[in-house]
């Protein structure tokens, strides 16, 4: 359903991602779901949750899905306090800026 744009379950998909048996089948679905024009930014709010489960897996989601706007995203999530997040978040920003300087959507220099 979410899919075919209906945001009813997306909550319950990446409440998911803190689940040590359905984590693993949630990421990827939303790296899919990610690569929907328009979708991003409806995950974007998630990335206030408390859980570092969900914002370390929601960081990976963005490292194989997210586009320029993702960087900011990453940025912040790469100062929170927890370490594994904030090493999570520094990993996919540089995964995804290297991603996005070869498809030639981002400058190679001046960005950090």
């Amino acid at each position: 359903m979410t899919a075919l744009g209906k945001l009813d379950y997306l909550s319950d998909i990446v409440n998911e991602l803190s689940s040590t048996t359905r984590g693993d089948v949630a990421q990827p679905y939303l790296i899919e779901l990610a690569r929907t024009p328009g979708f991003l930014p409806k995950l974007y709010p998630y990335f206030q949750s408390p859980n570092a489960g969900v914002k370390k897996r929601l960081c990976t989601v963005l490292m194989f899905s997210g586009d320029q706007t993702s960087l900011d995203q990453l940025d912040r999530l790469s100062h929170d306090p927890n370490r594994d997040v904030s090493a999570q978040a520094l990993r996919a920003k540089r995964a995804l800026r290297a991603r996005l300087e070869v498809a030639g959507t981002t400058p190679a220099t001046g960005s950090h």
